[in-house]
């Protein structure tokens, strides 16, 4: 089973005894049988975002098994600068919003021009859900913008949740590494589709293991295993 990570940084954190370069961290994942990681330099996330992404671009270059995803400081984004179109012009397929680290609000109106941007560009965005009502935010976002979000920091709590709100939104995706109950993400499968599926781990915050074996287990067919691994992102990244 090739599996895709939706969900890593690497770089340094102050408030952690965290040092993690690019290389040590396409290693790491290697080693426990994931093929590619979608990644962001720990300096957009935390200072500057434009160096940020540029770190991010050269050391994915170095390191073929990881995918480099963009981060833009929402409060700054006025819209009018070509920002998005650059980016993807230096080869970004994805972006990836930090609001649980960074703490902005989701009702940020820049935050909604910012999605609409990459919604015209073809761009998928990560975006977090810290609290219960954040996945139908995000899902009014991505119906209003047009935007394709892959919501992830889910935990079992909001399985009932995502599930309605799937059926009724398409261009919403749901990290399969954060349904953590034992039949999560058959039940998903079951009732939505493994297409709206994809595996995060959210290394080197958390730990892989859990989080993969959860996937490795889950009670759903090859195919569908296949989707959630590694299709889905293939998919939407036209990897």
């Amino acid at each position: 089973m090739e599996v895709i990570d939706v969900r890593t940084m690497f770089g340094s954190w102050p408030k952690r005894p965290l040092e993690l370069s690019a290389a040590d961290l396409a290693s790491h994942l290697c080693g426990l049988g994931i093929a590619q990681a979608v990644t962001t330099s720990s300096m957009a996330v935390l200072y500057d975002d434009a160096a940020g992404n540029a770190e991010t671009l050269a050391q994915c270059a170095c390191q073929p098994s990881l995918i480099p995803a963009a981060t833009i400081h929402p409060h700054d984004y006025l819209g009018s600068e070509g920002a998005v179109g650059a980016l993807r012009e230096q080869g970004f397929s994805l972006f990836r919003l930090f609001n649980r680290l960074q703490g902005f609000s989701l009702d940020l109106y820049c935050l909604r021009l910012l999605l609409a941007d990459l919604a015209r560009a073809g761009l998928p965005c990560i975006v977090d859900a810290v609290a219960l009502e954040d996945a139908y935010k995000l899902a009014r976002l991505s119906r209003d913008t047009g935007a394709a979000l892959i919501c992830t920091n889910l935990g079992y709590t909001f399985e009932a949740e995502i599930i309605a709100i799937a059926k009724e939104f398409p261009l919403v995706y749901y990290d399969a590494g954060r349904m953590t109950s034992p039949d999560g993400i058959a039940l998903f499968c079951r009732d939505v589709g493994a297409h709206r599926l994809v595996y995060g781990s959210d290394y080197p915050f958390d730990d892989v293991l859990p989080s993969l074996l959860l996937l490795q287990h889950a009670s759903v067919s090859p195919a569908e295993l296949e989707l959630i691994a590694s299709g889905t992102i293939r998919e939407l990244l036209h990897l």
